[in-house]
């Protein structure tokens, strides 16, 4: 099947940042990995929930270069917002996003229901990060509407896997707009809170080994066509060598944690828990098109979050499970969206060696 989609997508840039340097308790030769990422979310991954309702599933891949390997991204790392002192590195994403009303059997949908509406995307991204702080911008451009693929995507899932009956109501989807958006995020440094850092002969923290807890204090916002919006929010992570990431990656909206992390011989894990609280000015998911008539609803102007999850780190794989509720996000909408998050990630790294 031809994917026209993919024509008006790939004119996005593709650009990235941030190394993972000794902030992160990565060896220098680190810096010379590239990281690959796989990410689904879907209900279908909690035991005994198959609603296939409003966020039916993100699908995302992506790939983080080795540090200063683009001479753009480093010319990229001087714009506003992050930090041009720092490390960085570059990368890209490829994704799709689809959304459906709550009762698929209709062939006129609710128009008091989410309307159907698929998202197919390409971008790059430029990161940078240091002792204080991780700051990460992501440029998404693609297309919503038919030319999506979502019905598709939907519909042979339903067919082939789920072996249930199809959605009746793509025909009612949101019309085809290129469309863009730009993600900002910031983390900043976890906060250790126990066991708490011992001073080093240079005055600075030394890190435990053992188990350990910290929080990490987080900011987001995002402007285009896709949606308008900034959040605030935070993790709680229990577990072992912390000090290896800056938390599960998600598919954005979401809070995005970090899609890197350090190769290590020895077996880490951590259990999780994050909230944020999101004010939205525009959805195109739930506004209709931007610049035709369409579908839509009325938003509600916050919306917030809950994640609860694990993470296992091995060798050069990294497996994130988690579990994200997330409130009413227009009027009419029936109870929470509940569904699962699962990534896979690969480092070419070195490991880490013996202390």
């Amino acid at each position: 099947m031809r994917r026209p989609g993919f024509r008006a997508a790939l004119c996005a840039a593709a650009l990235v940042g941030a190394a993972a340097g000794p902030a992160l308790g990565q060896d220098a030769n680190d810096e010379d990995d590239w990281v690959a990422t796989l990410q689904v979310e879907n209900e279908f991954f909690i035991p005994g929930k198959n609603d296939d309702r409003y966020y039916t599933q993100g699908l995302q891949l992506n790939v983080l270069t080795p540090s200063r390997s683009s001479p753009i991204a480093g010319r990229a790392r001087e714009l506003p917002f992050l930090d041009p002192n720092a490390s960085y590195r570059g990368g890209f994403v490829i994704g799709q996003n689809i959304y459906t009303p709550e009762d698929l059997t209709l062939p006129e949908p609710d128009p008091k229901d989410r309307p159907y509406a698929g998202w197919l995307y390409v971008g790059g991204e430029v990161m940078t990060y240091s002792e204080k702080r991780l700051d990460s911008l992501q440029l998404q451009v693609g297309v919503v509407g038919p030319q999506a693929l979502g019905g598709w995507t939907q519909n042979n899932w339903h067919k082939h896997v789920n072996h249930i009956d199809e959605a009746q109501g793509w025909k009612h989807q949101l019309k085809n707009e290129v469309a863009f958006v730009l993600y900002g995020e910031r983390r900043w440094r976890p906060i250790e809170l126990w066991p708490r850092p011992r001073a080093g002969q240079d005055g600075r923290g030394e890190r435990t080994e053992g188990l350990s807890v910290d929080f990490t204090p987080a900011a987001n916002v995002a402007l285009g066509t896709v949606q308008v919006s900034g959040g605030l929010g935070g993790t709680l992570r229990v577990g072992t060598h912390l000090a290896e990431d800056y938390g599960a990656p998600r598919i954005r909206p979401a809070p995005s944690g970090s899609s890197f992390f350090g190769p290590s011989n020895e077996f880490a894990w951590y259990a999780y828990a994050g909230t944020e609280v999101k004010g939205v000015a525009r959805d195109i998911f739930l506004d209709g098109n931007t610049f035709k008539d369409s579908r839509r609803v009325d938003k509600r102007p916050w919306v917030q979050e809950f994640q609860a999850g694990v993470v296992a780190r091995i060798w050069r794989l990294r497996v994130t499970y988690a579990n994200v509720w997330r409130t009413e996000e227009f009027l009419g909408q029936n109870g929470d969206s509940h569904f699962a998050a699962v990534t896979v990630g690969f480092s070419t790294g070195l490991l880490a060696r013996p202390r």
